[in-house]
């Protein structure tokens, strides 16, 4: 994959796909739990996923995928979402990525 400066590589139907797959997804009950250590600390060393927040807010696992969700000390324009989510297949493959300013009501806060 392509990574360049702003993203990695996706293209304008992932966006399109992803915008769709977050709409649904933020009705949908999540029972989100707090990261280790561990897996902050691995996850936020990612050269990918760590370029697109400063800390790991939340992380699930469901349907097999593993979610995570990146917070932003500064966030709102110009800078970035308060919040990214990555969904990631088993293979580390991005299922969906997407950047939001305020937690979904349906989703339960670790």
């Amino acid at each position: 994959m392509t990574q360049i400066e702003d993203g990695f590589g996706q293209s304008v139907w992932d966006d399109i796909r992803w915008a769709l797959r977050f709409r649904r997804i933020r009705c949908e009950p999540v029972p989100w739990c707090s990261p280790s250590p561990d897996e902050d600390q691995d996850i936020c060393a990612h050269p990918t996923l760590g370029r697109f927040g400063d800390g790991v807010a939340a992380i699930a696992e469901r349907g097999g995928r593993r979610w995570i969700v990146l917070e932003n000390i500064w966030h709102g324009w110009p800078d970035p979402s308060r919040y990214a989510l990555f969904v990631l297949e088993p293979d580390d493959a991005v299922w969906m990525a997407w950047g939001f300013h305020d937690w979904p009501t349906a989703w339960r806060r670790p």
